[in-house]
């Protein structure tokens, strides 16, 4: 099922950055709220190091609130979307971590949020877990995103999303021009192990008529 899209005089984009992370093995989110009315439909997120090589990336990029809580499963028109960076060792001073909010307030169109956790997986070395958000029967995909994390906190710095995707409900990737109903993220450990990683896929379903 295809869905629905808002008019493009509906649609606008809002962002917000954070400085940091700085120290190693540590998390910095940003932000990025729609204004009064409005709530999002998709987003993005970024990590910029101030100097290369670094172990700075992204490890979250999803629905929230604007405090940055993940959006509740079956919530519906997130108000925000929330992007987290997270840095190994060694650390680093003058890095940015910055979201994206695509928002709307066509009132014709609304969406509610399917959220997957599984707690505890991947935690072994080099190793992945798939998890996959799937929207009710005849409610389209819209857009979607993910979580790595460990307890609410920052994982073990070796952890990173090594994929974020529209999918069927099994975890295979759409292929071109299909219309699938889910999303799917994929959360890596690095060459350590990683207790009590979390993973994390969010689906934004269309709830409009």
């Amino acid at each position: 099922m295809r869905p629905k899209w808002p008019g493009a005089d509906t649609v606008e984009i809002n962002y917000d950055n954070s400085g940091g992370p700085s120290s190693a093995g540590t998390i910095e989110p940003a932000t990025a709220i729609c204004d009064e009315g409005w709530w999002a439909i998709g987003g993005g997120a970024r990590t910029i190091p101030s100097n290369n090589p670094s172990s700075l990336k992204p490890i979250g990029s999803f629905p929230s609130n604007t405090s940055g809580t993940p959006a509740a499963d079956d919530s519906t028109n997130p108000r925000a979307w929330t992007a987290v960076g997270l840095i190994g060792s060694p650390g680093q001073n003058g890095s940015l971590t910055e979201a994206y909010a695509i928002c709307t307030n066509d009132t014709d169109f609304a969406v509610t949020v399917q959220h997957v956790e599984e707690m505890d997986d991947p935690e072994t070395a080099s190793t992945a877990n798939s998890v996959t958000a799937t929207c009710p029967t005849d409610r389209a995909l819209f857009s979607g995103g993910a979580l790595a994390e460990e307890d609410d906190g920052a994982p073990q710095q070796g952890v990173h999303p090594t994929g974020t995707f529209p999918s069927n409900n099994s975890g295979t990737p759409a292929s071109d021009d299909a219309s699938v109903d889910s999303w799917t993220a994929v959360v890596q450990t690095g060459g350590m192990a990683a207790t009590g990683t979390d993973s994390h896929a969010f689906a934004l379903c269309e709830t409009s008529g």
